[in-house]
């Protein structure tokens, strides 16, 4: 996006599940900074019983136009993110800062070179500098988005309004993401990467029994409409 348009009065509702105080309080300043002319609210929700049921409360409880669903543990630095933010979702349905065309199982990276997209911040490999891994950076967006990360969502509010979290099936704290996403850009949403929304995630993620159970479930759900592929499990963090 090259211009820029002011606010044009949409209410935004971030939706932050989180039981650390220090971390939430961090995380909605930064939000309020970079809202500070967009109307907006923050909703916490401190005792989730999954990320599904959380962010489904949330959205009972949401009052804007525009949803975001975040983690409480990641630091937006593009300075224009409210404007930037307000354009993409006049031109797209769902947003995100990185994921995949191409979707072959239950991790959205497996599908590999040329399909991921995006790029992500972090402090935690290598305290002291900022690491940054970038998928691929093609254009400031790049449409087609079959899955998306959870770090950072962002939707019209009709699109979480129809597809929603599925917490009955999702009822732990993986794949709720891959499941949202990939839902939504079968029901045919517009969903997109976008390589201007900036942000650094203070933490990887990680594999263990409880996200293979998850995968299990993912693939019961949605196995026969993934893209064939031969993407083996990959050793990279997954955020």
């Amino acid at each position: 996006i090259t211009a820029l348009e002011p606010a044009d009065g949409r209410r935004v509702s971030i939706v932050i599940c989180s039981v650390q105080p220090e971390r939430f309080d961090k995380v909605c300043a930064n939000y309020h900074a970079l809202l500070s002319g967009v109307p907006h609210e923050i909703i916490g929700i401190h005792d989730a019983r999954s990320l599904c049921e959380g962010y489904n409360r949330g959205l009972r409880r949401a009052g804007g136009e525009i949803l975001v669903f975040s983690h409480d543990d990641i630091e937006i630095v593009t300075p224009d993110f409210g404007a930037r933010l307000l354009a993409w979702l006049k031109r797209y349905d769902l947003v995100g800062v990185a994921g995949t065309t191409r979707l072959i199982g239950g991790n959205w990276i497996d599908a590999g070179w040329p399909h991921l997209h995006g790029q992500i911040g972090s402090r935690i490999s290598k305290p002291g500098s900022l690491v940054v891994t970038a998928y691929q950076i093609r254009g400031a967006a790049i449409p087609g988005a079959q899955a998306i990360d959870g770090v950072f969502l962002a939707a019209r509010h009709e699109v979480v309004e129809r597809i929603a979290f599925d917490e009955a099936t999702f009822d732990g704290w993986h794949l709720y993401d891959l499941d949202f996403t990939f839902s939504a850009y079968l029901a045919g949403f517009r969903s997109a990467i976008c390589n201007d929304l900036c942000l650094i995630h203070n933490s990887i993620g990680g594999y263990s029994r409880d996200w293979d159970r998850y995968v299990e479930r993912f693939l019961d759900k949605h196995g026969n409409r993934l893209q064939q592929g031969t993407g083996a499990r990959s050793s990279e963090p997954f955020w």
